[in-house]
C-alpha cells in the first residue's frame, strides 16, 4: 500500500493542532477503503462520492470477491435518467483504456458493462500520424 493510507508519525500540519491523518478529515474529496478476502468492500453499499479502494471488493453483497493488485478509484453517482445507482472505474485492459460501469437496479441486481474509451487501434493510428509531422 502507498503512504497515502496513513501519515503516521506526523503530529500536526503547519505548527497548529488538528488532524494529520487524511482518513480522519471531516471533508475528504476521496475516501480511502481497504477490503480483505474475508471482509471486502461492498460497492453496492457505497453512498455517492469517490473512493480509493485497495485490497478486495464485491459488486453485490453475495458477489464474487475480487482482489485488486493495485489501488483503484471508484466513482458512485445516481443516473438522472434511469434513477439507478452507478459505480464506475477506469482501467487498462489489453492496452486499451476501459471504463467499467456497474449499474444497480431497484431490486439490488447489478449489471456490469465495459466501454472502451481509447482502443489500441486508435493509439496506433495516432502514432502513425505522428511519423508524418
Amino acid at each position: 500500500m502507498s503512504s497515502f493510507y496513513g501519515c503516521h508519525g506526523i503530529t500536526s500540519g503547519s505548527g497548529g493542532g488538528g488532524v494529520s491523518d487524511y482518513n480522519q478529515l471531516s471533508n475528504t474529496p476521496i475516501k480511502n477503503l481497504i477490503g480483505t478476502e474475508t471482509s471486502p468492500v461492498d460497492l453496492s453499499a457505497l453512498s455517492y462520492g469517490r473512493y480509493n479502494v485497495a485490497g478486495s471488493y464485491v459488486t453485490t453483497t453475495n458477489g464474487e470477491v475480487i482482489t485488486l493488485t493495485e489501488q483503484r478509484v471508484f466513482s458512485v453517482y445516481n443516473d438522472s435518467v434511469t434513477n439507478e445507482k452507478v459505480v464506475y472505474y477506469e482501467s487498462m485492459q489489453n492496452g486499451e483504456i476501459v471504463y467499467t460501469y456497474i449499474t444497480y437496479a431497484e431490486d439490488g441486481t447489478a449489471t456490469v458493462e465495459d466501454k472502451v474509451l481509447v482502443s489500441t487501434a486508435y493509439i496506433d493510428d495516432v502514432l502513425t500520424l505522428n511519423e508524418y509531422f
